[in-house]
């Protein structure tokens, strides 16, 4: 699995609000950050990814709403969870500089992303909420007959105490 499965990489960057020049291809696609959204969805719901790729198959035309909806939010969803990862280095890859005289730069020193940390807290927050609504939608078996419970039923006892049988 690759994390191109799940996002796009420029998604990651647009969200973080960097350039391919303060975090490439190469190290947003390390193991770390696929096996981090791996186990984050799997602990949403361990079939989550399968019924990704499974509606995500399904033609565009032929999708329910919540089949569409699905497939349009859990890659955003996927977008804010790596975001939210890479926001404990944001300072450290994100220069404060870039100079082409020398290919130098110049990095933070104290950290300026509180306010760009907490949007992707909220952003990661919201579109868990609707995943997880829409999963409930498309994996509920609400189609069963509803049968009301059974509260008095007729019962006969297998031993007769006047006739002693």
């Amino acid at each position: 699995m690759t994390l191109t499965d799940f996002t796009g990489l420029d998604d990651i960057r647009a969200a973080l609000g960097v350039s391919v020049d303060e975090i490439s291809d190469a190290t947003l696609s390390l193991p770390l950050y696929v096996n981090n959204l791996v186990a984050s969805l799997l602990q949403v719901d361990p079939g989550i990814i399968t019924l990704f790729n499974t509606k995500r198959a399904i033609p565009e035309g032929n999708r329910t709403a919540d089949e569409y909806m699905f497939v349009i939010i859990f890659p955003v969803y996927c977008t804010y969870i790596v975001a939210q990862q890479l926001t404990v280095s944001l300072p450290l890859f994100s220069p404060k500089e870039i100079t082409d005289g020398q290919a130098g730069f110049t990095r933070y020193s104290q950290d300026p992303y509180k306010e760009t940390k907490k949007g992707i807290a909220q952003m990661l927050d919201g579109y868990y909420n609707q995943v997880t609504a829409v999963l409930a939608l498309l994996t509920s078996t609400t189609a069963q007959e509803y049968k009301p419970p059974t509260v008095m039923r007729v019962s006969t006892i297998g031993y007769d105490p006047v006739v002693g049988a």
